[in-house]
C-alpha cells in the first residue's frame, strides 16, 4: 500500500440481511468516516460496489456488499476484520481465490470517452469549482 492506493472492503451479509443492507449502503458508508461522495458500480458492471471518496486524507474506498454464499467467489484472499460466530474463518480454510475475469475490450470501449468527457469538464472549469475546496 502506498499514497495512491485505494481500499477494497467487502461486507458479507446473511441472506436475510442482504437486501436491507444493500438498500442502506450509503448510510453505512457515511458511518465509516467523512464521506464526500459515493456512487454505485454499474458503470463497471458491478452494482454491488459502492465507490466512495472520504476526506482527510482523501481516500478512495470500494465497498462491496455480498451475500454469504458468494464469499468464496472473492477474487483476492481476504483479511477478515470482524465476523460473527467464525462463519467466514471456517469457510476460509477451503478458500480458493479465482482469477479476475477482466474484459479489457469493455474497458477500452469506454476509457477514451470517459477521459474526453472529463477533459471537457476540466476545460470548461466545471470540475474546478466543485473540487476547489479539497486539500490535495
Amino acid at each position: 500500500m502506498d499514497n495512491y492506493s485505494d481500499l477494497d472492503l467487502v461486507v458479507v451479509l446473511t441472506h436475510d440481511g442482504y437486501e436491507s443492507a444493500f438498500r442502506e449502503r450509503t448510510e453505512f458508508a457515511k458511518g465509516l468516516g467523512n464521506l464526500l461522495s459515493a456512487f454505485s458500480g454499474e458503470h463497471v458492471g458491478i452494482p454491488q460496489i459502492l465507490v466512495c471518496l472520504y476526506e482527510l486524507p482523501l481516500l478512495h474506498v470500494d465497498i462491496k456488499f455480498i451475500p454469504l454464499h458468494q464469499f468464496r467467489e472473492c477474487m483476492d484472499d481476504p483479511l477478515i476484520l470482524w465476523e460473527r460466530e467464525q462463519v467466514l474463518s471456517a469457510d476460509k480454510s477451503s478458500f480458493k481465490p479465482r482469477p479476475e475475469t477482466l474484459d479489457r475490450q469493455w474497458i477500452e470501449d469506454r476509457f477514451w470517452i470517459w477521459i474526453h468527457y472529463l477533459a471537457t469538464k476540466i476545460g470548461r472549469g466545471n470540475c474546478l469549482k466543485r473540487w476547489a475546496s479539497f486539500h490535495f
